[in-house]
């Protein structure tokens, strides 16, 4: 699997045509219910739910900011509104939003297919992965058009991520962050709370 930027802001944008056309047949695959491997998705599906439903926990996370949106996550997936897969294409864990034949919204969340390596191999940026993507969910959730307000969406999920980033740094001995990750603390330093763009 080829080896991407590791911001979530600047990944997709690097991709080349090729790269997005191969995104998108596996979503519309993703989509169809035509999955190549259903033990390898179900086995990353679990696991990621798994992130989320400790992220959602107080008992484990005591930051409602952080409980809260994890809850977003999990509520959609509940109320079936996601469809969920995996890619060898794909960057990074990456959502998109559409529009069903029915009229109707739906999100699509699609995780490289080595999702559990790539956790196990720094949880920390996967966590973080998680909350990026639940903070997409919570606008969603919040009639937000993702794409119109792409620019206030991704300020939002950053700070989240920023938010868990500090959380991590006051709560464990040691926290393995990477440019991203640095970059994004400097520009929202208090997490949630230095982020203008929320509602």
């Amino acid at each position: 699997m080829q080896t991407f930027d590791r911001d979530r802001t600047k990944v997709l944008e690097s991709l080349n045509q090729n790269q997005i056309s191969n995104i998108t047949n596996d979503m519309k695959n993703i989509i169809r219910g035509r999955v190549k491997d259903a033990s390898a998705t179900n086995r990353v599906f679990a696991e990621f739910i798994d992130i989320a439903i400790v992220l959602s926990k107080e008992k484990f996370f005591k930051n409602k900011n952080l409980n809260e949106v994890a809850n977003s996550l999990l509520d959609l997936i509940e109320k079936k509104k996601i469809y969920f897969g995996i890619s060898d294409h794909v960057p990074c864990t990456i959502v998109a939003g559409g529009i069903q034949k029915d009229g109707k919204t739906y999100l699509t969340i699609i995780a490289p297919s080595n999702w559990g390596s790539l956790l196990r191999e720094d949880p920390d940026y996967q966590m973080g992965s998680v909350i990026y993507i639940a903070s997409h969910c919570k606008d969603y959730s919040n009639n937000i058009n993702l794409k119109e307000e792409s620019k206030k969406v991704q300020e939002r999920a950053m700070s989240f991520e920023a938010e868990l980033i500090n959380y991590l740094k006051a709560n464990k001995n040691k926290v393995k962050i990477n440019q991203y990750q640095e970059s994004i603390c400097e520009k929202f330093p208090n997490g949630v709370s230095s982020c203008t763009s929320h509602y």
